[in-house]
């Protein structure tokens, strides 16, 4: 039996629960999340109903806020994904956030004395 892929739109429907879940249980508005990351209100609402997707940089910003570490706003509670699965996962969000790093390295040395 051939196991079925994964999507974007499933992965942002996990994201966006497990975000929903977590300010939730921190007992945040989805304006006060915001506010903490420096987003609308409407944009917190579009990545909970995974409509919008975070970037690497606000998936940073939310792990700090949640103090979880970021493999976390993967994990589906409801199914357990399979390790092949799980791999797929990190290796994309590595590659997103390597890039965001060469991006902010590569802005940092316009401004080297």
């Amino acid at each position: 039996m051939e196991q079925a892929k994964l999507t974007k739109e499933d992965l942002a429907a996990v994201v966006g629960g497990n975000i929903k879940k977590l300010r939730a249980a921190s007992k945040l508005s989805q304006e006060e999340l915001a506010e903490k990351l420096g987003l609308s209100k409407n944009f917190v609402s579009l990545m909970e109903t995974g409509v919008k997707f975070p970037s690497a940089e606000t998936i940073v910003k939310l792990c700090n806020i949640f103090e979880i570490e970021f493999f976390e706003l993967f994990y589906d509670n409801e199914k357990l994904l399979p390790e092949d699965m799980k791999k797929k996962i990190v290796d994309s969000f590595s590659s997103q956030f390597a890039e965001f790093m060469s991006k902010q390295m590569d802005e940092i040395k316009q401004f080297k004395l």
